[in-house]
């Protein structure tokens, strides 16, 4: 399973596990709209890495949809899907492609290290003010994502407490592909909904 190790998990916030290791869950329709761009359809022969599993929400709907995906998260309780434990920063074994929604303290970082030992694919669901900050304008020059697919519709969000989707998210989504083998002139933008 590579060569991630084990950290300490210290509560950021001071808030339940969820804050703690910034667990948000990802939503069906992300997932769907990710599917209808057609980034996936080259990936069917390929394995793919989520390294912030959590529940298991990207997991699940890639393995239904017939990809073998390899599932792990730092979080280590009985609601983590696939290898709990596992460090994804300290990871070394290459990748094919890794899809996931990491963590958004650690995003930048989550994006780095994932562009540094992925072959093909790296896919991530982030929040949309991730493209506008000036501390990562110098990173987006050297690495600039193959596409933006700015998901047009507000996501839905999962409350822990009710355990159900809310649809009162106040703020925006996009797919953030880079493509370590094919990658061919200026970002393209779209919109999906």
């Amino acid at each position: 399973m590579g060569t991630s190790k084990k950290r300490q998990v210290h509560n950021l916030r001071g808030e339940n596990e969820r804050a703690t290791l910034d667990r948000y869950p990802s939503p069906r329709i992300s997932l769907e709209l990710l599917k209808g761009t057609g980034e996936l359809d080259d990936l069917k022969n390929e394995k793919i890495v989520e390294p912030a599993s959590g529940m298991g929400h990207i997991s699940k709907f890639l393995e239904a949809n017939g990809f073998k995906v390899e599932s792990s998260d730092l979080g280590d309780d009985s609601e983590t899907y696939g290898t709990g434990g596992l460090d994804f920063l300290a990871r070394t074994e290459r990748c094919e492609n890794i899809i996931t929604n990491p963590p958004y303290r650690q995003a930048i970082e989550f994006l780095k290290h994932a562009i540094s030992i992925t072959d093909h694919k790296v896919i991530m669901l982030l929040r949309l003010n991730f493209l506008e900050s000036q501390s990562r304008f110098e990173f987006f020059k050297q690495f600039p994502p193959a596409k933006v697919y700015v998901i047009s519709k507000r996501l839905p969000h999962y409350d822990p407490v009710h355990k159900e989707w809310k649809s009162d998210a106040s703020f925006s989504h996009m797919w953030m592909v880079f493509n370590n083998r094919d990658r061919i002139g200026a970002t393209q933008l779209e919109w999906v909904m």
